[in-house]
């Protein structure tokens, strides 16, 4: 509705004012129409001094306002590593395996009608964690681009030493 963004966000400031911040979660759908205001959304996020964001996918029949799941997926993880120290960014609706290191990220869906799995899912290391892709996604998408986390090590070890292994100008042997 007309001035309904100015309205929400005076209403934020009014609670934080009330010393509510710390209980504030800032919910964005994102679809077709912001999605790639991201970047900017969350700046305004750290500008009023919030701390807790969920970014959400839009559930529509309409797939005039569903994103790729791949493209929606790059803009959250870009948004997630660009705004790490700045507040606490979960996401939902999203699948698991279209996000690097998504361990934390990821508020824990519910397996439900709404959702489907993938043939491929079954063997991916998330799928009990994970609820699958929204049916109207899978429904407009092109998920032969969703791609099972299969063979992921369990651990990866790396070796600091003082001394480096690569003759390079940027490292300093001893």
């Amino acid at each position: 509705t007309k001035n309904s963004f100015e309205e929400t966000i005076k209403g934020i400031r009014n609670l934080i004012k009330l010393e509510q911040k710390d209980n504030i979660v800032l919910s964005i759908v994102l679809g077709r129409f912001n999605y790639r205001d991201l970047v900017e959304i969350l700046k305004l996020v750290r500008q009023i001094g919030l701390k807790k964001v969920q970014l959400n996918i839009v559930k529509t029949n309409n797939k005039d306002l569903i994103v790729p799941l791949e493209i929606l997926s790059k803009y959250v993880s870009q948004a997630r590593y660009r705004f790490f120290f700045d507040f606490l960014i979960k996401a939902k609706n999203v699948p698991y395996c279209l996000i690097p290191e998504p361990e934390s990220l990821f508020l824990h869906g519910n397996k439900s009608k709404e959702f489907k799995y993938l043939s491929k899912c079954k063997k991916c290391k998330y799928n009990k964690v994970c609820s699958g892709l929204l049916i109207n996604y899978v429904n407009s998408s092109n998920v032969s681009k969703i791609k099972a986390f299969l063979d992921l090590p369990a651990e990866v070890m790396i070796e600091v030493e003082t001394r480096c292994n690569f003759n390079c100008q940027f490292c300093f042997n001893r």
